[in-house]
């Protein structure tokens, strides 16, 4: 199973690039706070430095990825979410 996180990005790039393509909000300060939000929400918001990586070069370990992932939509505040064996 792959993701789609850019692995020369930091954990917090790629949350605030998902924001900024997807917010209809166009505020720097009201992104920056979803963005916080949603990293402190699934518990990375310790990691948001790190680069994404990947399985050769290193960086964040898998479970840090999927909860990364799972920030990059929670940024978008869905009503709902749907995962898939959030927890493998």
């Amino acid at each position: 199973q792959f993701d789609s996180l850019v692995e020369l990005s930091t954990v917090e790039e790629s949350v605030m690039f998902s924001a900024m393509l997807r917010l209809e909000e166009k505020d720097e300060e009201v992104i920056k706070r979803s963005v916080h939000s949603a990293m402190k929400n699934v518990g990375i918001d310790h990691v948001k430095d790190q680069l994404i990586g990947n399985i050769e070069t290193g960086g964040i370990s898998p479970e840090l990825r999927k909860k990364t992932a799972i920030a990059v939509e929670l940024v978008m505040r869905p009503t709902i979410l749907f995962l898939d064996e959030p927890t493998t």
